[in-house]
């Protein structure tokens, strides 16, 4: 990203560059002008120039009294001087000003061209050594304090203003954890990072530790209260801020350290964002770890679980086994100090029970469900709720496939199937039924009773109705075949049954109730 501010007292100088460079092509991505030194600095309060393009002839503040002061303010920024006379002290103060080039007036295009090219290159490699400067910083401030070190690095290459923040400063580390590999975007990265802290009037050293953790150490000199307690407004805003860019591109955790009033002490803070880091499992995708009392305590857990767990398998009674996954997850949230490996054997052990269970019961889950493939995934599981989500999408599996074979399984189904599919013929009744299905009759009427709360005939002549009604509302089939249709071959018997059932004769259903 680089920012070009135009500064020239003729506007039409201004307006005309802007309508001729290729801004574009160049990778200048954003431009803003100035009518003279006194406005450009102005400007440059809310606009951070890479480069200056100045005249140097201009009223109230000249180009090189903007220059000097634009250096204080941004020593990186690379200055281009605009000027109609050849003037060697101009001259003199542009090389001691380190500008890029001197453009005389009228201006070539191909010149400036040239030289806006010149002063993109100086302010990249610029960039690129003060980011490498700023991830030594901030790797040197998270291992153990190594005063020389990091004074020596900080003198040599931190700007006055900086040093004199760093030395008098509160600090507080903060990890980013990223699910996504961060790969070739570190320079945005870095750069959106440090845009959002400096909205929040956070100072900041960034260093991208690994593919997946970025360390951002913040510091400021304000001593407000709000700025001193890590769960004021101020903070959670940032964080928010933070997450909110992070979660366009992957999940995150944002793990947060004390605060601490001393350089010294940044170890310190850093140690206890680390410490926040190991307790991610205990908290679902894009969540805030601030510091916390309670890191060490360990969830025990009350081994009645399992038999109550295996009293509810025991009645098929699905959710209040998933209720009892959702407590024990809510209840082993409360004590971060566990091992997630304490933690990743209760819910494998929960699953075993479903397993045996399926064995007990003659149930073949295993080309569904695999005991060995089920282990290596819970160990991939990275956080409790992505644990409990896939327990509970097993054990929903295996209801699925225990209520499939109970279907299957379940002769009542298989004489209910064959009612439905021969109802037409006049033929059909326990008898038939019994042949076909390889059941008693006896048999079959004490189980469709049990399973229906009705009689096997009863429930012919009731699903026969059904089917009349459907078929009454097409006008273009007769009443005899109607009657045909769903198993009666006399129709008055039919026209009888039907209005005993429905309280109308066909011919009045058909007129009431047909399109």
């Amino acid at each position: 990203m680089i920012n070009l501010l135009i500064v020239d007292d003729e506007i039409f100088t201004r307006e005309g560059l802007l309508e001729m460079l290729p801004l574009d092509e160049l990778g200048i991505t954003e431009t803003r002008q100035a009518f003279d030194g006194i406005d450009a600095l102005n400007v440059s309060k809310d606009f951070e120039p890479n480069i200056l393009l100045t005249d140097v002839r201009m009223p109230r503040m000249n180009g090189i009294e903007l220059a000097f002061e634009i250096r204080k303010l941004y020593p990186e920024c690379s200055i281009i001087f605009m000027s109609g006379y050849s003037d060697k002290e101009y001259l003199k103060s542009a090389i001691a000003l380190k500008a890029i080039t001197y453009v005389e007036k009228p201006i070539e295009l191909d010149e400036l061209e040239n030289a806006l090219k010149s002063a993109i290159s100086e302010n990249l490699k610029s960039k690129t050594l003060k980011d490498s400067i700023e991830n030594k910083i901030a790797l040197e401030m998270s291992s153990e304090y190594n005063k020389s070190n990091i004074e020596n690095i900080i003198n040599s290459c931190v700007s006055k203003e900086i040093q004199e923040k760093l030395y008098k400063a509160f600090f507080v580390t903060v990890l980013l954890k990223v699910q996504t590999p961060i790969k070739n975007e570190n320079e945005k990265l870095i750069d959106t990072l440090k845009g959002i802290c400096s909205l929040y009037l956070f100072n900041n050293f960034i260093s991208i530790k690994n593919e997946n953790e970025i360390i951002l150490h913040l510091f400021f000199t304000n001593s407000d209260k709000i700025y001193m307690d890590i769960k004021s407004s101020l903070f959670n805003s940032l964080f928010i801020s933070i997450g909110e860019y992070l979660a366009t591109n992957t999940n995150y955790y944002i793990c947060v350290g004390n605060i601490v009033s001393e350089m010294t002490d940044i170890p310190r803070s850093y140690d206890s964002a680390c410490i926040m880091s190991n307790h991610t499992f205990f908290y679902d995708y894009n969540s805030i770890i601030l510091p916390l009392s309670n890191t060490n305590d360990s969830y025990i857990l009350n081994e009645n679980i399992y038999s109550e767990f295996d009293a509810y398998l025991s009645k098929e009674d699905n959710q209040n086994i998933i209720l009892i996954i959702k407590n024990l997850t809510s209840e082993i949230r409360k004590f971060t100090g566990t091992k997630a490996s304490y933690v990743r054997d209760i819910y494998y052990r929960l699953f075993l029970k479903i397993f045996n269970f399926s064995l007990d019961r003659n149930i073949a889950i295993d080309d569904y469900i695999n005991s060995n493939d089920v282990f290596d995934q819970i160990l991939k599981c990275p956080n409790i709720f992505i644990l409990e989500g896939f327990l509970i999408d097993k054990i929903n599996e295996f209801f699925i496939i225990l209520k499939d074979k109970a279907s299957k399984s379940n002769p009542v189904l298989s004489v209910l199937e064959y009612i439905h599919n021969n109802y037409s013929d006049s033929n059909l009744g326990l008898e038939q039924i019994s042949k076909n299905t390889f059941l008693t009759p006896a048999y079959i009427c004490v189980i469709f009773k049990d399973f229906t709360s009705t009689t096997v005939n009863k429930y012919i002549n009731e699903y026969r109705i059904e089917k009349a009604k459907l078929f009454l509302k097409d006008s273009n089939i007769s009443m005899s075949d109607i009657a045909t249709k769903v198993g009666y071959s006399d129709g008055n018997y039919f026209s009888k049954i039907f209005r005993k059932a429905t309280s109308y004769t066909p011919s009045e259903y058909r007129r009431s109730f047909s399109k």
